[in-house]
C-alpha cells in the first residue's frame, strides 16, 4: 500500500510539471528571414512546427495576404501564408505571427520600389533654346537613380532598371525611338537626342524597375518637363554706332534650312542686297531692323528676327543754365565740321544775339512772371541728316514754395528750413518779426535759420523767399514759432518776513528738465539790488538784510519774463 501511494504520489508531481512547461508561450520562428522584398513582390512564409496551436494570426504591416481576400491579416491553422508587399518605400514593414501558445516576429522589412520618387529635373547644355534649323544631337540627363533604402551597410545598391522618355513630336532618340519610349537600362539615364528642324516641345522622364521579376514593375514620379524652345538667331551688324546716312552691314546666320531671307527697316532707310547679309542705309529716325526667314522643313514655318536700332544724335546735350534763363546763353556743344544750326524758343523768351550766331542767347519777356520753358536746337550734318533736341529749363524768378504755411512749437527757438520753390533757386531771403531774435543763419546763402523767442513774446514769424538771377519769388513762405510754455515760477510768501521761497512748477507732460533761470530784486528807485542764478526747482533767498518796504522781482527765464511786487515786512 505504501508503495503504491508513493507511486500515485509520483505521478501527480508529474503530471503537474508537465502541464506547467506546456503553458509557458514559445518564440515562433518564420522562415525565410526576409531582410528586403520588391513593392508588389510576393512570398510564401512557414512557421515553425511548435507551439501547437488550433489556430494562428498572422498580420503584415504594409502588406497584405492574397489568400485572405488582400487583407492585412489571416485567421488560418495552416503552415505557410503568402504575403504580397506593397507597391511602397518602406524601411519599417513587418510580419507578425500569434497563438495562445506563442508568438513571433520579423521586424525591419524593407520594401524596394520607386512609386512617388522623385527624380529631380532635367539637366542639359542649351539653356532650353535651340536655333531653328540646328539638328545637332543634344544630351539630356537626370542624377543616376538609387532605389530608395537599398543602399544601406545590409542591402547593396540597386539602380533603377531603365527610364521611360517622353520627348517633343518629331524628336528622334536612340535607335530612332519617338514619342514616349523605355531604355531597359540603368545607364539611360542620360540620352542623346536629335531635335527636327523646326520642332519645340516638352521633355520629361521616369525611372523604372522590373523588380528583377520578383515583384510587380513601377515607375518612379515624372521629373517636371524641360521645356525647349526654338529662337532665331539674333542679328549681327559691323556697327554699334549708327549715324544718318552712313551705311552699315546687317546679317543673319545659322539657318541651314531657310530657302529666301526678307529684309525690313524703318521708314526713309535704304536696304541694298538680298540673302542672309545687307547692307543699310538709315535716315535720322531710330526704329527696328528685322528679317523674315523661309523655313523648309515638316514642321517649319517663316520666322522673324528683330533688332532695335537707335540713331546717334549729332546734338549730343544743350549747354547753357537752367536758372530763370536771365541772361542765359545755351550752345549745342561739339558738332560735325560742316554743320547748320538753328533755334527756337518758347514764348515766354526773347533772344537778344544775333540769329546767325551758333549760340542762342535768351532773357525772359518778363523777368518778374515764373512759368517753365524750353530751348530746341535744330542741326543739318553734311550728310544733310537733320536732328533736334529739346532742353526744359525754368524762366524768370522762382515760383511758389511747396509749402505756404508751417507751424512749430518749441520752448524758446529752434532751427527751420526753407521748403523748395517751383524752378530753380541760388539763394533765400529771410525776414523775421521783431518777436525774434536770429541765431545763426538767414543769409542770402543760407536754406536754414536759427533763432529764439524774445522774452514775453509767445509766437513769432519767420518769412522766406527764394532768390536766382531774375529776383525773388513773389511768394514767400511763412513759419510761425510758438513758444511751449515748460514751467510756471512762484514767490511766496509774500509779504516776506524771513525767508524768500522762488519756485519752478513743470506744467508740460514732456520729460524736459528745468532750464537755469535768473532772479533779480529791485528797491522802489530801480536800483538793482539782488541777482543770482538759479537751477533748482525750489530756492530760499534770505531778507533778513533788506529794509521794510517794496521791492520788485523779476524772474528770468527761457519763458520769459515774470515781474512780481512783493513786500518785505520787519
Amino acid at each position: 500500500m505504501k508503495k503504491n501511494h508513493f507511486y500515485l504520489h509520483f505521478c501527480f508531481i508529474i503530471v503537474l510539471v508537465t502541464i506547467s512547461f506546456n503553458a509557458l508561450p514559445q518564440n515562433i520562428t518564420i522562415s525565410p528571414v526576409s531582410i528586403s522584398v520588391w513593392g508588389g513582390e510576393t512570398i510564401e512564409y512557414s512557421r515553425s512546427t511548435f507551439p501547437e496551436c488550433s489556430n494562428f494570426t498572422w498580420s503584415a504591416n504594409y502588406g497584405v495576404f492574397p489568400d485572405n481576400s488582400n487583407n492585412s491579416s489571416f485567421n488560418t491553422p495552416n503552415k505557410d501564408v503568402n504575403v504580397k508587399w506593397d507597391n511602397i518605400s518602406k524601411s519599417t514593414a513587418t510580419l507578425d505571427i500569434l497563438c495562445s501558445s506563442g508568438n513571433g516576429q520579423i521586424n525591419g522589412i524593407t520594401i524596394l520600389s520607386l512609386k512617388n520618387f522623385d527624380v529631380g529635373s532635367i539637366n542639359s547644355t542649351i539653356n532650353n533654346q535651340i536655333d531653328y534649323c540646328n539638328t545637332n544631337s543634344k544630351t539630356f540627363s537626370i542624377a543616376k537613380v538609387i532605389i530608395p533604402f537599398s543602399n544601406s551597410s545590409s542591402i547593396p545598391i540597386k539602380y533603377a532598371s531603365g527610364y521611360e522618355w517622353t520627348i517633343p513630336s518629331g524628336w528622334t532618340g536612340p535607335d530612332g525611338k519617338t514619342g514616349t519610349f523605355l531604355i531597359d537600362n540603368p545607364d539611360a539615364n542620360i540620352i542623346q537626342l536629335n531635335p527636327n528642324g523646326c520642332s519645340e516641345g516638352q521633355i520629361r522622364v521616369r525611372a523604372y524597375t522590373n523588380t528583377e521579376g520578383k515583384g510587380e514593375p513601377h515607375y518612379s514620379q515624372y521629373s517636371p518637363y524641360y521645356l525647349v524652345e526654338r529662337k532665331m538667331p539674333e542679328i549681327s551688324t559691323s556697327t554699334s554706332d549708327f549715324r544718318c546716312k552712313i551705311p552699315f552691314t546687317a546679317s543673319i546666320s545659322g539657318l541651314t534650312c531657310a530657302n529666301s531671307y526678307t529684309w525690313n527697316v524703318p521708314s526713309g532707310w535704304v536696304v541694298s542686297g538680298t540673302g542672309a547679309s545687307v547692307t543699310i542705309t538709315p535716315s535720322n529716325n531710330d526704329g527696328p531692323i528685322s528679317v523674315t526667314a523661309q523655313l523648309s522643313g515638316t514642321s517649319c514655318s517663316s520666322q522673324t528676327s528683330t533688332r532695335q536700332i537707335q540713331i546717334t544724335n549729332d546734338i549730343q546735350s544743350i549747354i547753357g543754365q537752367d536758372n530763370g534763363a536771365c541772361g542765359t546763353t545755351f550752345s549745342a556743344g561739339s558738332l560735325p565740321p560742316g554743320s547748320s544750326i538753328s533755334w527756337t524758343y518758347s514764348s515766354n523768351l526773347q533772344r537778344i544775339n544775333s540769329g546767325s550766331s551758333p549760340s542762342l542767347q535768351v532773357v525772359p519777356t518778363n523777368p518778374s512772371s515764373y512759368a517753365p520753358g524750353w530751348v530746341k536746337a535744330y542741326v543739318t550734318n553734311p550728310n544733310g541728316c537733320d536732328f533736334e533736341k529739346t532742353r526744359t529749363i525754368w524762366v524768370g524768378i522762382p515760383g511758389l514754395p511747396s509749402t505756404s504755411f508751417q507751424s512749430f512749437n518749441v520752448y524758446g527757438g529752434g532751427t527751420f528750413s526753407a521748403p523748395s520753390f517751383a524752378g530753380s533757386t541760388t539763394g533765400y531771403t529771410w525776414t523775421v518779426s521783431s518777436s525774434l531774435t536770429v541765431v545763426s543763419g538767414g543769409g542770402v546763402n543760407d536754406n536754414t535759420i536759427t533763432v529764439s523767442i524774445n522774452p514775453n513774446q509767445t509766437y513769432g514769424d519767420i518769412f522766406v523767399r527764394a532768390r536766382n538771377s531774375c529776383g525773388s519769388s513773389q511768394q514767400p513762405s511763412q513759419i510761425r514759432v510758438n513758444r511751449i510754455q515748460s514751467f510756471n515760477y512762484s514767490a511766496y510768501p509774500n509779504p516776506v518776513i524771513n525767508e524768500l521761497t522762488i519756485e519752478a512748477e513743470k506744467i508740460d507732460t514732456t520729460s524736459r528738465e528745468l532750464q537755469p533761470f535768473e532772479v533779480k530784486i529791485y528797491d522802489e528807485s530801480g536800483n538793482e539790488i539782488f541777482n543770482r542764478k538759479m537751477k533748482n526747482a525750489k530756492n530760499k533767498i534770505s531778507v533778513n538784510g533788506f529794509k521794510g518796504g517794496f521791492y520788485y522781482l523779476h524772474i528770468i527765464s527761457e519763458d520769459g519774463i515774470i515781474r512780481k511786487k512783493i513786500k518785505i515786512e520787519k
